[in-house]
């Protein structure tokens, strides 16, 4: 028997996402490597204006869409309170339009039950901001224009 020595293992998401690195950035997925390759080559054409990714370097925004709530300790005259956490919704890139508009894109491969439940409330709580889901690289240009 012929064991390979040395051969690492990448280690996979909870949902068999595989991460990929492209210009020296580590994605969360492989869908989300060729997107980001595909956002270059819009940029480098022209169709927008600039993109980021999602990550704490960047200036990718968040948004709160349910505050933190402070809890309350159990009294004579009061119920006791748990603290809730704030929940925050990051896209995985914000691109800024050639007009000047910026849009978020959300890359997925499986929607989840909290994912849907987070777009949902986060089309609600800002309705203003264009926020696209991308299954596939075909459908970023769509996306976008």
């Amino acid at each position: 028997m012929v064991r390979s020595i040395g051969r690492s293992r990448r280690r996979r998401g909870k949902y068999g996402a595989i991460p990929a690195a492209y210009l020296g950035r580590l994605y969360d997925s492989t869908l989300e490597r060729d997107v980001a390759a595909h956002l270059d080559l819009l940029q480098k054409g022209g169709l927008i204006r600039s993109w980021s990714p999602k990550g704490p370097d960047e200036t990718q925004p968040s948004w709160v869409l349910l505050p933190q709530r402070r809890g309350q300790r159990k009294t004579a005259t009061r119920p006791f309170i748990p603290t809730l956490r704030q929940v925050i919704y990051t896209s995985d890139f914000l691109v800024r339009l050639r007009d000047g508009r910026e849009r978020a894109l959300e890359v997925k491969g499986v929607a989840t039950a909290v994912f849907n439940l987070r777009y949902r409330l986060f089309q609600h709580v800002y309705p203003d901001v264009e926020c696209r889901i991308v299954r596939s690289v075909e459908e970023v240009l769509a996306a976008v224009s």
